[in-house]
């Protein structure tokens, strides 16, 4: 239940909730016809057709798949940049909604689809208010979060050119619907893959003493990098190494492999920490494989880095859910998730904040198969988007005071 009273809300806000038809038509819509990174052909399709229903220029393919839309007062100012992502990810929906996916394998598992509704429905609100504004909104469409870095085509085509700033949400589990929350500095952390191919010596199970056997020597390796996050970081850093594949050739009950590859993803929450758990790694690995006579390949491929708010822009964010949902709707995100986003790339180069807005307590959770984006938040999200960037063009100072330092991330 909402624990704010939806009939307080401002013209703005009930123009959003009068809207809501529309806007569940367009994200059930999305949500049954979900599309993998670089593939949302018929997503930007769907959008870039209402878009232009509702008389607006669109701009296609921008990063690939993407779509950006800016709404221009007409009055000198500055330019504020929302953001939505359209991806979905490959899971196989297990929800039975009538508007599940009909694309098998494919599900919207993380909510894009409803924060693709959100953006639209912050376009229609403000087409036609731009006398309540001076300067430019640019709305971006953005293919491929996940996993990607859509951002970065968005990016090198120039989305950014000219911005000031950029506000983008995600819905959260966990959070009541109804309240929202941000924080400065590091809201996300960054997130790196890691490959490490042990390689030993393979030979009949029966004799395990002719072999180096990478197997066992894989079990230690997963069971010492555990340590990495409990005994080699400040426990005030949040750290987290996870092994999450393991592959020792054909399947056998009598073959001691070559080799074992092992995959996974570490992260950390400062450029210092990812620094430091990628040494202790790669000191690990090492040690163990020469105690066993065995040898190493360690590949680490670098994702997306820390999602750095910064303070003014974080301050818009706060403000206006302080205004619009209250004071006690206003969630302290305490600590940096260990999630990781591609917004990042976006505040490595303009200022801006990135929120959370709750899809409720009992939501299941983000990249699960019964997971569905919550209509309920869709007004809610809407408006908060809407007046962090009206209040940035009218409040903020120059971009000039805002600067961005690219050597800390």
């Amino acid at each position: 239940m909402l624990s704010f009273d939806l009939s307080k809300f401002s013209v703005m806000e009930r123009a959003f909730t009068d809207l809501m038809p529309t806007l569940i038509g367009i994200r059930q819509h999305l949500h049954a016809h979900p599309e993998l990174a670089f593939q949302e052909n018929d997503t930007a399709a769907h959008l870039t057709e209402q878009l232009h229903k509702w008389g607006l220029e669109v701009t296609t393919n921008v990063g690939q798949t993407g779509l950006t839309v800016t709404l221009d007062s007409g009055k000198p100012g500055k330019t504020v940049a929302l953001r939505a992502d359209m991806d979905a990810l490959p899971i196989t929906e297990e929800t039975q909604l009538p508007y599940a996916s009909k694309n098998p394998g494919i599900m919207h598992a993380c909510g894009h689809d409803g924060h693709c509704a959100t953006l639209m429905g912050v376009i229609h609100v403000l087409k036609d208010r731009r006398t309540a504004f001076k300067g430019k909104i640019k709305c971006i469409f953005q293919p491929a979060e996940e996993g990607l870095a859509g951002a970065l085509r968005m990016i090198e085509d120039g989305v950014l050119e000219g911005v000031d700033a950029i506000f983008g949400y995600h819905n959260m589990p966990g959070i009541a619907i109804g309240q929202a929350g941000s924080r400065v500095g590091c809201l996300l952390a960054s997130m790196s893959s890691f490959t490490l191919k042990i390689m030993g010596k393979g030979g009949h199970a029966a004799y395990p003493h002719t072999t180096v056997d990478p197997i066992v020597i894989s079990a230690q390796v997963i069971a010492a990098l555990q340590t990495i996050a409990s005994r080699f970081t400040s426990p005030t850093e949040p750290v987290v190494v996870s092994v999450t594949h393991m592959d020792s050739g054909p399947r056998s009950f009598n073959i001691i492999p070559n080799s074992v590859t092992l995959n996974g993803t570490l992260r950390a929450t400062s450029p210092t920490t990812k620094r430091a758990v990628i040494h202790h790694l790669r000191s690990m690995v090492a040690g163990i494989c020469s105690a066993h006579r065995a040898k190493a390949d360690v590949h680490i491929s670098d994702g997306y880095p820390c999602t750095l708010n910064t303070a003014d822009e974080t301050a818009i964010v706060c403000d206006v859910i302080r205004d619009t949902l209250g004071a006690d709707n206003l969630v302290e995100i305490a600590a940096p998730h260990l999630a990781a986003e591609d917004f990042s790339f976006y505040l490595q180069r303009v200022p801006g904040c990135f929120f959370f807005v709750g899809n409720g307590e009992n939501s299941s959770g983000l990249h699960t198969s019964n997971y569905n984006f919550a209509d309920a938040i869709l007004p809610i999200a809407g408006t908060l988007m809407c007046k962090a960037a009206l209040k940035y063009l009218e409040d903020s100072p120059s971009a000039s005071a805002h600067p961005v330092n690219l050597s800390a991330q």
